[in-house]
């Protein structure tokens, strides 16, 4: 079954996983006060839309790649042993 709105198809929340259903199962099944409840997806909403934004930010930045840990000496950035 398929319904168009607003010249988009909208299909079952099951079809395709739609993640407002997911955000309000999320809020059902904690123990959240009505208010808290009708606040929780805007704020959900929001909350992805900051990591999205700090994302985009990053990649347009172009920093640097960080340094792999695999060959990095510990003992010699702490300090280490003396005993050489």
């Amino acid at each position: 079954m398929s319904i168009t709105y607003a010249g988009r198809d909208a299909r079952p929340a099951e079809a395709d996983g739609d993640p407002i259903d997911t955000v309000l199962d999320e809020a059902a099944c904690s123990k959240m006060t009505l208010r808290e409840g009708r606040g929780f997806p805007v704020s959900r909403e929001i909350a992805g839309r900051d990591e999205r934004r700090i994302s985009m930010t990053s990649r347009l930045a172009q920093f640097p790649l960080a340094p792999e840990l695999e060959g990095f000496d510990f003992d010699a950035a702490i300090g280490g042993s003396s005993a050489d």
